[in-house]
């Protein structure tokens, strides 16, 4: 006797950019019923779902009545924010369909870099020291009594390094706040923190039940601050991480209560730490998955730990054994990303070279007709290049040779 068709779990994944198509392969890999939105009528991976709505997932009313009216006509099974700052549209749309998610609470703190500081120095989990300004005036003085050499300017409520900036001298506090002025999404204040020194890393993890399981820890490459000074920008990511055993050990300690002091559970986070003066601390926490090709890419690759597998489990409330956690890979990996110079994209050379080249694992390349305005945050990026190896050297020194086949031709 033939068994009833088993039903596809319905999954929300959002939103459906370029940042999250692997996640989409997974899920259809998991054979899940993709439901997704976006603000963008062709996002990216709008044909990679079952169903697609033009819902923009910042607009929290919209994203929520759309989740409203999917669960009353079918149940959904899960709720998925990838590589986007929206956890408090995931936090509603999980808490209205009772489905695991992050907590409301924990969603806001995390998008509010101000009171995010405040909760962690509350539970005492090193932070820079950090400030609240509504004028430029208010930089000089607290640069001036803290001696700080150097700050960091920022919106209390943007992602990506929008609005961020780097403030050595009295001269820069007024341009340096308005552009941080001008990239607030709402808030009527600026963070100015102490900038510190080291090394900067990417962590990332899961929270299941009352246990923080870390999948990955990643150096942050900052090696062309000079070149887009005074903007703050990432150039890419090496893994595994390259500080000594105790110094991780320490941050995975120090990430995990930060955790616990911002009360995340049920979801993936992240987190930008850095390494000073033998000490661990907190520059931001995050309730999402990573994008950049952290969490799908560089971790999956070196360690075999598949975070957006594990996370669409939880999500959906499948059990996940602890092996799953257990690395069963030992390479090295690096991401480098390209930040064409302002203009328009003719053409670009040496493609099919790196076609042949086994150990490129992910690219995408600036493609003719894009527009390329100055560089000054991570949404600027004109694509990368993800290559392995079997040494940190062999891996930087592959994905910095095909960077450099690339040649792009403007307009």
């Amino acid at each position: 006797m033939d068994m009833p068709k088993q039903e596809k779990s319905r999954l929300l994944l959002f939103p459906a950019g370029p940042a999250q198509r692997e996640a989409f392969i997974e899920a259809k890999n998991k054979g899940l019923f993709i439901i997704t939105m976006d603000g963008d009528e062709n996002a990216p991976c709008k044909d990679m779902a079952d169903q697609f709505f033009p819902v923009n997932p910042a607009n929290t009313e919209a994203a929520l009545q759309l989740a409203r009216n999917l669960h009353r006509e079918q149940a959904l099974d899960g709720v998925l924010l990838v590589g986007s700052d929206l956890p408090v549209t995931c936090a509603l749309i999980a808490q209205e369909c009772g489905l695991n998610g992050p907590k409301l609470e924990a969603a806001k703190l995390t998008i509010n870099k101000y009171e995010m500081k405040q909760r962690l120095a509350q539970h005492n989990v090193p932070v820079p020291p950090f400030y609240k300004i509504t004028a430029p005036a208010e930089i000089c003085a607290i640069m001036e009594k803290s001696r700080a050499r150097q700050c960091i300017i920022k919106p209390n409520d943007n992602c990506g390094a929008r609005g961020i900036s780097v403030i050595q001298h009295s001269r820069e506090a007024e341009p340096a706040f308005e552009r941080a002025w001008d990239n607030r999404r709402g808030e009527g204040f600026l963070v100015l923190e102490e900038y510190m020194a080291g090394p900067q890393i990417s962590i990332e993890g899961i929270v299941l039940g009352e246990t923080v399981h870390i999948t990955g820890i990643a150096d942050r490459n900052y090696d062309k601050l000079d070149l887009y000074y005074p903007y703050v920008i990432e150039n890419g990511a090496d893994i595994p991480c390259s500080l000594p055993h105790q110094a991780i050990e320490e941050i995975k300690q120090v990430f995990t209560r930060a955790v616990y002091a911002l009360g995340i559970t049920d979801c993936v986070v992240k987190g930008d730490m850095v390494w000073n003066r033998e000490q661990a601390f907190v520059i931001e926490v995050a309730a999402r998955i990573s994008g950049g090709k952290f969490a799908s890419r560089l971790v999956p690759e070196a360690t075999g730990i598949n975070l957006l597998s594990i996370a669409m489990d939880a999500c959906m409330g499948v059990p996940v054994s602890e092996d799953r956690f257990v690395a069963s890979k030992d390479k090295f990996v690096c991401v480098r990303y390209f930040f064409p110079q302002p203009g328009i994209v003719s053409n670009v050379e040496g493609a099919e070279r790196l076609d042949r080249l086994a150990y490129i694992i992910d690219k995408s390349l600036p493609k003719s007709g894009q527009k390329f305005q100055r560089i000054t945050c991570h949404a600027d990026r004109g694509g990368w290049i993800v290559c392995s190896g079997n040494s940190r050297d062999e891996s930087r020194k592959r994905v910095l040779e095909a960077m450099q086949s690339i040649k792009i031709n403007y307009v």
